[in-house]
């Protein structure tokens, strides 16, 4: 093998006596990956190449061998554990070794497609039900990975393959174990390190889920929040998080309030419901295994195949290597310093309003004093008060002062928060925990706002929603999970109640006697009750 001036093979050497190196299509400070064709099979594969010592740095110094010994053991934990994965949506790895000059290689099916990443990179959704053929295959993948306890953490569009075999497109491989986490037993652990850095963390923050860039325990529902994200970003055509700041990004991950897909009418209700649920920020109002998942997309209606036009906009997306991410393209941040600048940043939009109210208080203060009236001279005894009326007859009678007006009544305060849902009797869960059936009746002064309701009827329908302050009345409509078989007198009564929460139905008449009038609508709302209407999830 003729080896380049830099140690790593070029195109037409032959790599190990049996890889003929044909081009190459992807790179990293550390990491090749080539085309290459194994010439005993006449195959065409993927080649990783890794040189753990790095190249030099500007300065000639040598590169931190702590460093690069990190990703060598990393580059040979991905090889070990993805070589346990043979599910027909996860690359699959069909050799690794190290050569006599020090190079790390792994030699991987080669997938001839293009990334998620590159699909979305003109800012185009995905039609709602390429969307559920990609999540299916997707959740399959992780659904293997996470029955031997292992989790990827670093699910995002550059590490979903996508290509077309046999003329059926939207196949999906799952690339790119290397930052992979062992959880359970079923994998000897003994040459598994975390090798995660104490306060460090390893991945992609845009996909990185609540806890894990709070270094909490994972499970396998933190992937499932990656790849929720990932669904977003094909329905919406753009990313959950629209910003290039480490800081921003992760404030918006940490912060309680969840994503959520908006009701579109090209969205299937359904797939948007699980969408959601993915997305949840809480981990107990997530899915828990990718086999939950999988259940409730089955029963999503595929949708349509093509989505209405959109009004074009400019990208907003950064150029993506349309190639596997190799291992050291991926991000390591350590957490601390960036959560403290978030809290500076979030602590100064909190002064900001205190700020401007003060300055506003200064304002209005000089002015006051500007335009306040002159003095007003001492009164003599027996001398009318203000300016004196003149009367047709000529005489004079003291100008009367008006009534102060009556002090405004400050808004009530609100003490309960009643949770009712059409129709009745739904479950209710309020941050978590059972609050039983409704209506339910909940102390203001008891609840954590913003608060996290979920209300699940019987038939296992259920809605999620967060409510950001106290109101006196949350009204949830499920009534789009009422059962079917029902006549259709009630299916009318139904959709007439999805139209609006707030109008009455009309009385029942007899066939024999005329119709009474309508009767009038009840009053609007007031500011303290918050109407949910159906399928605003």
């Amino acid at each position: 093998m003729t080896a380049s001036s830099d140690n790593f093979p070029s195109p037409g050497d032959l790599f190990g006596g049996r890889y003929q190196i044909e081009r190459i299509i992807g790179r990293g400070g550390f990491s090749r990956v080539y085309l290459a064709t194994q010439t005993d099979l006449g195959r065409r594969v993927a080649m990783k190449i890794m040189r753990p010592s790095g190249p030099a740095k500007l300065d000639g110094s040598a590169t931190d061998l702590s460093a690069s010994g990190n990703l060598a053991e990393r580059f040979l934990q991905e090889a070990r554990v993805v070589a346990r994965l043979s599910g027909p949506h996860t690359v699959t790895v069909h050799d690794h070794g190290r050569t006599d000059d020090g190079l790390l290689f792994m030699v991987l099916e080669y997938v001839n497609g293009i990334s998620l990443a590159a699909m979305l990179k003109d800012g185009g959704p995905v039609a709602p039900s390429r969307v559920k053929r990609i999540l299916e295959q997707a959740l399959e993948s992780l659904q293997e990975a996470h029955s031997i306890g292992l989790l990827h953490r670093d699910i995002k569009p550059g590490n979903i393959m996508v290509y077309e075999h046999l003329g059926r497109p939207d196949n999906v491989k799952v690339l790119d174990f290397g930052i992979a986490k062992i959880v359970g037993q079923e994998i000897d652990t003994s040459n598994c390190d975390d090798l995660t850095q104490s306060g460090s963390l390893l991945g992609t923050p845009r996909y990185m889920s609540p806890e894990q860039l709070r270094g909490q325990e994972l499970t396998g529902a933190t992937d499932i929040y990656s790849l929720g994200l990932v669904a977003f970003e094909m329905l919406m055509g753009k990313k959950a998080i629209d910003a290039n700041s480490s800081v921003l990004i992760i404030g918006a991950q940490l912060d309680p309030r969840p994503f959520a897909v908006p009701n579109l009418p090209h969205i299937p209700p359904r797939l948007r419901m699980v969408v959601n649920r993915m997305l949840a920020k809480g981990t107990e109002e997530r899915y828990a295994t990718a086999g939950e998942v999988l259940v409730d997309l089955a029963q999503v209606d595929s949708g349509p195949m093509h989505i209405p036009q959109l009004p074009s906009r400019p990208s907003m997306f950064t150029p993506i290597d349309d190639l596997p991410d190799i291992s050291d393209s991926i991000e390591l941040l350590d957490v601390r310093p960036l959560e403290r600048q978030v809290e500076r940043e979030t602590n100064a939009r909190r002064f900001v309003p205190i700020a401007a109210a003060v300055g506003l208080l200064l304002v209005g203060a000089i002015v006051w004093f500007a335009a306040r009236p002159s003095p007003v001279p001492e009164l003599v005894p027996g001398e009318p008060i203000g300016t004196p009326e003149v009367r047709n007859d000529g005489a004079n009678i003291p100008a009367q002062i008006a009534p102060p007006e009556p002090p405004r009544a400050d808004a009530p305060t609100i003490r309960e928060v009643i949770v009712s849902t059409i129709p009745m009797s739904a479950q209710i869960y309020v941050n978590g925990e059972s609050r039983g059936q409704t209506p339910v009746t909940l102390v203001a002064s008891d609840v954590k706002f913003p608060m996290k309701l979920r209300a699940v009827t019987r038939g296992g329908g259920e809605r999620l929603m967060v409510v950001d302050s106290p109101v006196s009345l949350v009204e949830i409509d499920l009534s789009m999970f009422a059962d079917k078989s029902q006549s259709g007198d009630q299916q009318a009564g139904r959709k007439e109640k999805n139209v609006t929460t707030a109008s009455k139905r009309k009385p029942k008449t007899s066939p024999k006697t005329d119709p009474k009038p309508d009767p009038e609508p009840d009053p609007k709302p007031d500011a303290h009750s918050l109407v949910i209407p159906a399928l605003d999830y």
